[in-house]
């Protein structure tokens, strides 16, 4: 829709949009992860599905100017606040859980993403801190100084094997809050 200015793609958008949150978010904002063929919701807990939703509620508020949109960003991100972090001497950082791996070792990069784009947005305070801690943690606490590398638990040393996702992770997060202390929108 921001390409092209045609409304069918808003249409589709606030359609996809409308199920995916009337369907698959919990009364707390928690996302789900996916749906088996079988019907059965999965109710895992990662940070990228509440990025992901942010992003998508942010690009619809940016499109329509309806302030529920922001409303239901904001809901999302509070339950990253509220369930998803690990504290840190930083204070807390998002966290995907003990057991992230694979794909799960570029979950946090997406969600600072957008959580970001939202901070910028709406001026919340916990969820500045939050990103700041994400960034000072990444730097002082899961990088591994003689490497260069980045462990994908941001409240742990930087660990073994390295992935390539938990490195670009690591570096979205570094780079949005580069971006912000440049006085840069980040973008979503």
């Amino acid at each position: 829709y921001r390409k092209t200015g045609d409304g069918r793609w808003l249409d589709l958008a606030r359609s996809a949009y409308g199920f995916w949150r009337d369907h698959m978010v919990g009364a707390d904002g928690h996302v789900l992860d996916h749906v088996l063929p079988s019907g059965e919701q999965v109710w895992w807990s990662f940070t990228y599905d509440q990025g992901a939703m942010v992003g998508a509620a942010l690009a619809l508020r940016e499109a329509t100017g309806d302030p529920g949109y922001l409303a239901d960003a904001r809901r999302y991100a509070g339950y990253v606040l509220a369930a998803q972090t690990r504290p840190t001497s930083f204070g807390p950082v998002l966290f995907d859980g003990a057991s992230c791996s694979g794909d799960c070792d570029a979950f946090k990069g997406i969600a600072h993403r957008h959580l970001a784009a939202l901070a910028a947005a709406d001026g919340d305070e916990a969820l500045a801190a939050l990103l700041t801690a994400d960034a000072a943690a990444v730097w002082s606490v899961a990088r591994d100084a003689g490497s260069g590398t980045f462990g994908v638990d941001w409240g742990a040393g930087p660990g073994a094997p390295v992935s390539l996702a938990a490195e670009v992770s690591a570096a979205t997060a570094l780079e949005v809050e580069a971006s912000v202390a440049a006085g840069a929108a980040p973008a979503s």
